[in-house]
C-alpha cells in the first residue's frame, strides 16, 4: 500500500463581476487544473468551486470540513476582490499558501 498523502484544500478566487467572471472563466479553469495536477503528485487535493463573493466563502467552508486538511491554498489566478481573499484567510484556522500565476495575459493579485 502506498504512503498516505496529506490533504490540501484549494480555494480559487475569481472576479465578482458576472460579465468579467464569464470572460475570465477559461483562465481560472486552466490555472486551477495546472495547480491541482502539480499538487496532486504530492498531496490529496480538494478544490472547491471558484469564489467571487464572501457568501461563496461561507458556502465553501461550510462544505469543507476544515479539520480534514493540513493546509489551505488561496489560489488567485485572475484579478479579484482582495477583501474576499483576506476574509477567507481570516476565516481559516489552517496554514495558508497564497498562489498566483505567471501568465502574461492575466496576472493574479498578490500585492495586498
Amino acid at each position: 500500500m502506498g504512503a498516505m498523502h496529506e490533504k490540501v484544500l484549494i480555494l480559487t478566487f475569481e472576479d465578482p463581476r458576472e460579465d468579467v467572471r464569464k470572460r475570465r472563466r477559461t483562465i481560472v479553469e486552466e490555472e486551477l487544473q495546472k495547480l491541482t495536477a502539480s499538487l496532486g503528485r504530492h498531496f490529496e487535493v480538494c478544490a472547491m468551486a471558484p469564489i467571487g463573493h464572501k457568501s461563496d466563502v461561507i458556502t465553501a467552508l461550510d462544505s469543507a470540513n476544515e479539520r480534514e486538511f493540513s493546509a489551505a491554498i488561496l489560489h488567485v489566478p485572475v484579478f479579484v476582490d482582495t477583501s474576499v481573499v483576506c476574509f477567507t484567510a481570516r476565516s481559516l484556522k489552517l496554514p495558508l499558501v497564497l498562489v498566483s500565476n505567471t501568465r502574461p495575459d492575466s496576472h493574479g493579485t498578490v500585492g495586498y
